[in-house]
This record gives structure tokens, sequence and C-alpha cells, in this order.
């Protein structure tokens, strides 16, 4: 029944609360507040019998719990003793004033409200004096209940009835002929409820609920009420909506931006102590590095010292391994000529002159062969032989010795 509600307008109210004021010696509310969720219409909270307006805007004003809500704007029928509904005989373009006079003959234009139904044939009618609603409206706007809409009588309940159904109300018996709708006065105490959907509709509501729901689909038979105090509170409530709309939009940014931030810093902090890591490992293996190229240095610097680079151009060789040694192979200490005897004082230095050991650091096994092979193919080396090799995992270097013996 409601498919035609889906379409309606994301940035108006999706809760509207219809009240039914039943006029006499003494005000009485009734109200029903609806929601409508794309189509699907759900009763939020209902009441009769309420006696007084602070009582009806404790029950169904601002929800102060709920951050940025609104006041849920309200839908006004009024019924009653000072409401006149009459059924009018005229043409639909018949001029208000004459329909006026036909209704309420001797009456002043300026000082009744007047709201017309077209029924086929002719108008229903209901007019209400001009002070007692602007009295009304002014009373709801002091205790911050905004009426956007002001139905008289019972007009929002016709939508609801089928053909030749027949509506009892507290104050009105209203019935859907083949000739159109007929309203008569009635005094009832106890009617059906009304069965709408799932949902059931207390006969002491059905107005308040039709108030509403009339709300969100206009009947094209009835002539829109309006007051210059309905249009400035419906523009005001628009305002309200709206700025609630972009405050929400603004919160959910902030939030949005917030959680990005957070998520984009564990990322950062993650990937900078990986690089921090990385780099500690590869600033230590340099510095390993660059200490035993200082030993090496060291050790040739001996040499020269000593004389002994004369000796089989050990300083040549180092300089020839080192050319032959591929970028994968890292060279940690070159041992050119080893010492014999601990050196005593009158005793000259006796070295072992065709022997090179080599220790170092390869990234593959397979690159650390053909460095061998490399080092055969040299005329003043007679043989290279791996002396040890150890690897902990695939991850990590293996380290290596190596023995290369010299051509005598």
């Amino acid at each position: 029944m409601f498919n035609f509600l889906k379409n309606s307008n994301f940035l108006s109210s999706r809760v509207i609360t219809g009240v039914e004021l039943t006029t006499g010696s003494s005000s009485v509310y009734s109200y029903c507040q609806i929601k409508n969720y794309y189509g699907s219409i759900s009763i939020k909270k209902v009441g009769d019998l309420v006696d007084n307006l602070d009582d009806l805007n404790h029950q169904i004003g601002k929800n102060k719990s709920i951050p940025f809500s609104p006041n849920p704007p309200i839908c006004l029928a009024i019924t009653g003793k000072q409401v006149l509904i009459k059924s009018v005989t005229a043409d639909e373009e018949e001029d208000d004033n004459i329909i006026l006079q036909k209704a309420l003959p001797g009456a002043k234009p300026d000082r009744f409200y007047v709201q017309k139904y077209w029924n086929q044939t002719g108008w229903i009618v209901a007019v209400i004096k001009k002070d007692i609603l602007d009295e009304i409206l002014a009373q709801f706007a002091t205790v911050g209940l905004d009426c956007i809409a002001v139905t008289l009588g019972p007009f929002a309940t016709f939508s609801l009835l089928e053909a030749n159904q027949t509506l009892n109300l507290p104050h009105y018996i209203i019935s859907n002929k083949t000739e159109g709708y007929h309203i008569s006065q009635a005094q009832n105490e106890v009617g059906r409820a009304l069965e709408i959907e799932g949902e059931s509709i207390n006969f002491q509501n059905i107005i308040a609920f039709s108030s509403a729901l009339h709300n969100f689909s206009k009947d094209p038979n009835l002539e829109q009420f309006s007051t210059t105090a309905l249009i400035k509170t419906t523009q005001e409530v628009k305002f309200n909506i709206y700025q609630i709309a972009l405050l929400r939009i603004f919160f959910i940014l902030v939030v949005f931006i917030a959680l990005t931030n957070y998520f984009l810093g564990q990322k950062y902090e993650e990937a900078y102590t990986e690089l921090k890591a990385t780099t500690s490992d590869q600033q230590a293996k340099f510095s390993l590095y660059e200490q035993k190229q200082s030993e090496l240095n060291q050790q040739i610097n001996i040499l020269k010292t000593t004389g002994v680079s004369s000796y089989n151009s050990f300083s040549i060789y180092a300089d020839q391994i080192a050319a032959l040694t591929p970028a994968s192979v890292a060279l940690l200490e070159l041992n050119i000529g080893i010492i014999e005897n601990k050196l005593k004082e009158g005793e000259k230095l006796k070295i072992k002159k065709d022997e090179i050991y080599i220790k170092g650091i390869a990234e593959e096994s397979i690159e650390l062969k053909e460095f061998i092979l490399k080092l055969e193919q040299e005329q003043w080396i007679a043989e290279s032989v791996i002396q040890n090799y150890s690897q902990a995992d695939r991850e990590n270097p293996g380290l290596f010795e190596i023995k290369i013996t010299l051509h005598e």
C-alpha cells in the first residue's frame, strides 16, 4: 500500500507525528508518531486522551538523548465543535468566497479559514475561525512543537477507505460510496481498530495516523491548507533538517579522516620500523666489511714494510684476487704469506710464500664455485681448495674459507 512512499525526499523528515486536536469545552489530544523508511511505515508511539499541551510535548517532543535530534514535525488535524463541515454544491472552479457563503451564509472571509475537498460533483468544506486556529498554532510554537501542516476535520482519513467501506471515528462516521465520500457527526465511544499492512491503529488514533501519513502522500482532491505561521514553521523545519544533515555528514567525515589517519599512521610506523631494522642490519654488515678491509690493508702494509712484497709479488696477487672476485662474493680476510715462526730479536722473518688463505661470504654457492674455477685458471695458481663452507639458511649468505697454493 505504501510503495509510493519509496521515493520520498531523503532530506525530508522520516519521522512525523500526527496529532488530532478535538476542540470543545476543553481540548483533548490524540497522537500517532510514524516512521517512513523507504516506503515501510512503522508506528513508533501512540497516545490518546492527553488533556494539556505540556503533557503532549513531554510525550512527543525532542528526544534529548539522541545527538543532533530535532523535534519530529507535527501534522495537526483539528476536529470537534470549532470545525464546521458541510457539503456544498458548486463547480470545481468556484470562487472560495462564494463557497464560504454557501457553507456559512453571512460569514466574513477575513475571519475564517476554509479547507475544501473535491467530492466528484461538489465540495466538502471545513471552516474554522482564524483567531482560533492562529491561537492553536501559537500555543504549539510556544512549547516548541513545530506544526508543518493542518487538516480541518477528518479529510486525511479518506485515503484509507476502500470502496463501499464505512469508518467509525470518535466524532464522525465516514462512508466511501459510489457517489463520493459522506461525513456525518457522531459520538462513538467504541470503534474497530484499523489494520494496515501489519499495523493496528486504534480507532482513537486513526485521524492522527492518517494526518501523519498525509504528509508523505498528498491527496490531489484536498486543497492544502496554508497560513503565514505554517509557511514560516515549514521553512524553519526544512532548514533544521538540512543543518542536522550537514552536521551528521561533517561528523562522519571527521571520524573517517581520524580513522584514516590512524591506520595510515600505523602502516607508516610499521614501514619505518622495518626500514630501520633493515638499515641497521646493512649498516652492521658494512661496518664488518670496513673492519675486515682495514685489517686486510693493514696486513698488506705490513708485508710491504717488512719487504715481503718483494717476494713473489704478493701485492700483485692480492690485486688479481680482488679483480676476480664477483659482486656476490665479499672478501673478509686475505692472508698472503703465513708467518712460520715467532719473530725473535736478530732472527729473520720466515713466511710461507706459496700459500694464500681467503675468508669471506657468498650470496650463492654457485657463484663461489665459479670464483674457484676462475682462480684455478690463473697461471700463477697451482690449486684452490674450499676448506670450509657454512650457511645457516637460504636467506643469509654462506661463510667460506679458501686455501690457494701458488706455483713455485
